[in-house]
């Protein structure tokens, strides 16, 4: 196994069945770099996070904006209203009429 940078040279002499060697071929050579790590992205450039907590303020001053005019009309109508409770006391007393005439 090579080591992961450097510049290495290779060449090739032959070699006979009886044991005569030729000559050197031409050397080639190349460079192994070391590895350079990826590294992992967040998916979002800073600009995006901007934008993004620029639109979560703009919706969070638009629904404040928004309970507060409800707020205020619900108040302008009278919709809040106190309630108590019925008692005894606070009945109404029916008068009943007859449809009855007398003859004299």
């Amino acid at each position: 196994m090579l080591p992961s940078n450097g510049t290495f040279y290779f060449a090739i002499r032959a070699l006979d069945d009886v044991g005569n060697e030729g000559e050197v071929s031409n050397i080639a050579q190349t460079t192994i770099l070391a590895a350079v790590p990826v590294l992992p992205t967040t998916g979002l450039h800073v600009w995006q996070y901007i934008v993004l907590v620029a639109a979560a303020i703009v919706l969070a001053l638009v629904l404040l904006g928004a309970l507060i005019g409800l707020c205020k009309f619900y108040k302008k109508q009278k919709m809040f209203t106190k309630v108590v409770p019925f008692t005894s006391a606070q009945t109404q007393t029916v008068v009943s009429y007859s449809n009855s005439y007398s003859t004299a």
